[in-house]
Formats: C-alpha cells, sequence, structure tokens
C-alpha cells in the first residue's frame, strides 16, 4: 500500500524545493493462504525533464502507474503541453483532466481496490522569481460511484513535510516525532532520514523494498535521484549495479548525503549530513 511523503525545502530567503520519497513494494493479498506476494522494484514516483514536475501515487496500482507514465511521456515527447511557459496552474488543470477522463474509460468490471492517491508537482517561473505548486489528488469509489478530492498543504517559513500518505503513515508519523525534536529538526535532510529510517524498521508488510526520491528546485526541471541503500544502487526502485555510466544522474545515500556512484562514498567537498538518532 506504500509508504509515499513530500516535503518543502527552505533556505535563508523563501522555499528551494520540493521533494517526494517513495519505497518500492507492491503487494496483493493472498487470502487463502494467508499471506502477502510482493514485487519490491516497483516504480512510484515519475519526473519530466523537460518541465518542472515530479509526480508520485499510492494506493491501486494499475491504473495510476500505467496513466502517469503515459502522461510523463506526452510531456517530455511534448504532446501534451502547448510550451514550457504554460502556468502552474494550467498544467496542474490539464493533468488532472487527462486522469480523470482516462479513469473513466477504464473497464468497470475490473478489479479495483477503490482508492489511490497522487501528488502532482510544479512551479511558475524560475530562481528567485520560482513558487512552487502541490497538490493531493485522491480518488475513491464507493459501489461503483467514484469521488474526486484535491487538496493544498500549508507551510511555514522552514523546511517541513506536506504530506504523508499510504499504510506505512502511522509509522512515519511516530518515528517523525523524534525528528521533529532533534537537533536536525526543520531540515531536509532530518525528513529523508526519517524516511529511510522508518521504512528501515517497518512493520507493515505491504511497505518494503528500497527508497526513491524525485526533486524539483528553483531552476531547472524534474530529476530523479540515484539512491545508495544498503550498499547497493537503485533507480526509480530498480538495482542498477549492471549498468556501466551512473554519472548522468545525482545520487544520494539514505543521510541525504550526495555520493559519488561508484565509491558508494560522499563526494569531495560535500556537506556531511550525519543522523544524530543513530550510531554509525
Amino acid at each position: 500500500m506504500t509508504l509515499l511523503i513530500s516535503w518543502i525545502g527552505v533556505d535563508q530567503r523563501k522555499e528551494s524545493s520540493i521533494y517526494i520519497a517513495s519505497e518500492s513494494r507492491i503487494s496483493w493479498n493472498n487470502v487463502e493462504n494467508n499471506f502477502i506476494e510482493k514485487y519490491d522494484y516497483a516504480q512510484k514516483i515519475f519526473s519530466c525533464r523537460n518541465h518542472p514536475i515530479i509526480i508520485g501515487f499510492c494506493g491501486e496500482v494499475i491504473f495510476p502507474l500505467i496513466t502517469i507514465n503515459q502522461i510523463a511521456q506526452l510531456i517530455d515527447q511534448g504532446l501534451f503541453y502547448n510550451n514550457s511557459f504554460d502556468s502552474a496552474k494550467k498544467r496542474y488543470n490539464l493533468f488532472f483532466e487527462f486522469l480523470s477522463e482516462k479513469r473513466l474509460l477504464f473497464p468497470s468490471k475490473t478489479k479495483f481496490s477503490g482508492s489511490f492517491q497522487i501528488l502532482f508537482v510544479t512551479r511558475d517561473q524560475d530562481k528567485m522569481n520560482s513558487k512552487f505548486f502541490i497538490r493531493l489528488i485522491e480518488y475513491s469509489e464507493h459501489e461503483g460511484i467514484g469521488k474526486w478530492n484535491v487538496a493544498e498543504p500549508t507551510y511555514n517559513d522552514h523546511s517541513e513535510k506536506l504530506f504523508t500518505l499510504g499504510s506505512g503513515r502511522n509509522e512515519f508519523l511516530i518515528n517523525y516525532e523524534n525528528y521533529k525534536n532533534s537537533k536536525i529538526r526543520n531540515t531536509t535532510r532530518s525528513i529523508f532520514q526519517c524516511f529511510c529510517d522508518t521504512l528501515e524498521n517497518i512493520k507493515d508488510p505491504a511497505c518494503g523494498g528500497p527508497p526513491q526520491l524525485a526533486g524539483i528546485y528553483r531552476i531547472q526541471n524534474g530529476r530523479n535521484f540515484g539512491i545508495i541503500y544498503n550498499e547497493n544502487r537503485y533507480f526509480l526502485g530498480a538495482h542498477i549495479d549492471r549498468l556501466n555510466e551512473f554519472s548522468e544522474i545525482e545520487w544520494r545515500n539514505d543521510l541525504f548525503e550526495r555520493v559519488d556512484p561508484q565509491t558508494k562514498e560522499i563526494l569531495s567537498g560535500a556537506q556531511k549530513q550525519p543522523n544524530p538518532l543513530k550510531y554509525y
């Protein structure tokens, strides 16, 4: 069922970034044998290389996975938006319109869990004129009747979480209280460290697999990050040690440190981000 979180980064001047993180497990309840079947390498977060857009989902898998992947491809091929100067609100409206239209076309007799949640993040303008835009889109279904709900977050003048979603939500929020009271509170690294710490110790059998991470900054477009986790390299949930070239993307470890994908060590000159709640 997923653990999906988003948070905003704020520096001395203003909002500087928004991130989405997720684990990589999809699961199926096997009622007959009383256990959960799982697959730990599913992509749940998407970014657009040619637009400042990142998207994540949790809940029902098939419809969001198919539809979001399709939208992301259409956007990057220049077939979805008229130009790169569309406003954040217009990008969101077109995304929601496409999503709702495709939901109506989805076979009504297909087995459907009844709900999913999608985070859509984009940005108006760039640099110090930038303004971030995030919406939580929720869909639920009861007795064949679907209902949409859209939420907008509020936040303060420091880095903090925006949304916590999925069946792993409560475990994350309990752990987050420890990080809120630590000396690294109100930082972007504290939220990602809490996420990885929760994932490492999570009891919910529907959550698991490696972390995946995407973000938007004041400049450039959406970006997916490579993750060093348990000494392995992952990208969007996939284990990729067989690939030869790792330098095209930015890599982070579970401390949120920038790392060298070859050595898996922190980059020379990169800021160390120790976790005061854990011992190494």
